[in-house]
């Protein structure tokens, strides 16, 4: 079903999951529609902060010229002054997001999401921290792409009228790609197992209408 904002939605008792195709719009679809005054409230909201949040947003984005540049700006400052790091004490501390920003200057990749979101809505930008996964491995056995747990991420996006919510990362590059790769033999015996453990998944405790449907075409 649709929810808000263009959102689709699946709910079922069943729990083998959901099979979709996804494709991509084309550039004759027609402009998508401006936030509604609810939606801008609500990715416009924040918590009281520091004032030095908001002046540091306002001193990185002191020479933009449009909400695209505020962004990028701002995903440019936490990408190069920043150091990505899974121990970083700001999670221990009173203010997590000021002693990250102000203090310790590393943390993980939901440190500079959450940094960005709020400087951006403070600036008066839309925007919305989203977690996810971001990658995955290829299985030559399968022919399919695993998502591991090692590929979990958070970016941002932001609303900029006329192409929607568009996304940007801040966590510097090195530290935003998938960290769950294998080598060598490993690898090899990793997809082999991920193959077998999927057909048994599919073709045995997933055996369904369809798939029995599907005998009679062949």
């Amino acid at each position: 079903f649709l929810g808000s904002e263009g959102v689709l939605r699946y709910s079922s008792p069943a729990q083998r999951g959901l099979r979709y195709d996804v494709s991509l719009a084309s550039a004759s679809e027609p402009p998508l529609p401006l936030l509604t005054p609810g939606e801008r409230v609500r990715y416009l909201a924040l918590p009281p902060l520091s004032p030095r949040i908001a002046e540091l947003a306002e001193t990185w984005t002191a020479s933009a010229t449009s909400t695209r540049d505020q962004a990028h700006q701002i995903e440019a400052h936490l990408r190069s002054g920043y150091r990505y790091d899974l121990d970083s004490p700001s999670g221990a501390a009173k203010n997590p997001l000021e002693d990250f920003l102000f203090q310790s200057k590393r943390g993980h990749c939901e440190f500079y999401s959450t940094a960005m979101t709020v400087m951006l809505r403070d600036l008066g930008v839309p925007a919305r921290n989203v977690t996810g996964f971001v990658g995955g491995t290829y299985n030559r056995f399968s022919h399919s792409y695993v998502v591991r747990q090692g590929d979990a991420h958070s970016w941002v996006e932001v609303w900029l009228d006329g192409a929607g919510w568009t996304r940007f990362d801040p966590t510097p590059p090195s530290d935003a790609a998938p960290r769950s790769e294998l080598t060598g033999v490993l690898a090899v015996m990793r997809d082999f197992v991920e193959a077998l453990g999927q057909r048994w998944s599919r073709h045995v405790i997933g055996y369904d209408l369809r798939q029995q449907l599907g005998l009679y075409d062949e």
